[in-house]
């Protein structure tokens, strides 16, 4: 998709497609809407939480509901970052809970920034969810696919939007940044901030395992999944080959 060569005209295709998207991916937006009413069953906090790792809640629903916004502008590879940003929420308020102390490590960053980089890795996070194989296995893919997909400069994020012409003497190269609405990257995109807003919130409900509410989270999440997983193959989806 182009638009007109002003920050000005790029903000506007980007406001057309949101607008377009609204009704092209209603059905994925449903379920985008029932994934956010799950996050905010987790922002009711308990008298014995870790507050730090509850405030984690808050910031990955912020990033998640920017992945969104991000996606249906078009700007599919740039979501991405958010995502991982999300995941990365999820993951730190878990090693908030299971590690004694991490939450003074993560809250003295500026002060011991070697201390904080070694504990809130990713790798610690999932591995911590050695209990939960399918989970684990869930939260790798998804954070793994915010990697490749966009939120690093990977050979996939980059050189899948790359058009190359060739205008005669010279090829003129160019880098999409604003998908068309009904693109298979926009789709895509969409179809990654549900799987990991779900993933963020079975992980969430493994952060406060001693609440009742947590329990029926990570049913109802387990369920949204699968009826989602469901759902795209009753469409036919399929990914490309």
């Amino acid at each position: 998709m182009v638009a007109d060569s002003t920050v000005a005209g790029f903000l506007q295709t980007a406001r057309e497609n949101e607008v377009e998207a609204l009704t092209q991916h209603s059905n994925y937006l449903k379920f985008l809407e029932r994934v956010d009413q799950e996050f905010r069953k987790l922002m009711v906090a308990g008298t014995d939480d870790n507050v730090v790792a509850r405030i984690m809640v808050l910031a990955a629903h912020a990033y998640y509901l920017s992945a969104i916004r991000i996606v249906l502008s078009g700007q599919s590879a740039a979501a991405f970052t958010n995502l991982r940003a999300t995941m990365e929420c999820a993951l730190y308020g878990l090693i908030m809970q299971e590690e004694e102390g991490a939450d003074a490590v993560w809250l003295n960053r500026n002060i011991d920034r070697e201390a904080c980089r070694k504990t809130f890795t990713a790798a610690n996070g999932i591995r911590l969810l050695k209990r939960d194989p399918n989970l684990r296995d869930l939260a790798q893919l998804v954070y793994d696919a915010s990697i490749d997909f966009g939120a690093h400069p990977k050979p996939i994020a980059v050189i899948k939007n790359l058009e190359i012409n060739d205008v005669g003497q010279a090829y003129s190269v160019s880098l999409t940044s604003l998908h068309a609405v009904d693109s298979f990257s926009v789709e895509r995109a969409l179809i990654a901030c549900l799987e990991t807003g779900l993933a963020c919130v079975l992980i969430f409900s493994q952060v406060f395992p001693q609440h009742q509410d947590s329990r029926e989270i990570h049913s109802s999440a387990s369920a949204l999944l699968a009826e989602f997983h469901a759902s795209l193959e009753e469409d036919g989806f399929s990914w490309p080959q």
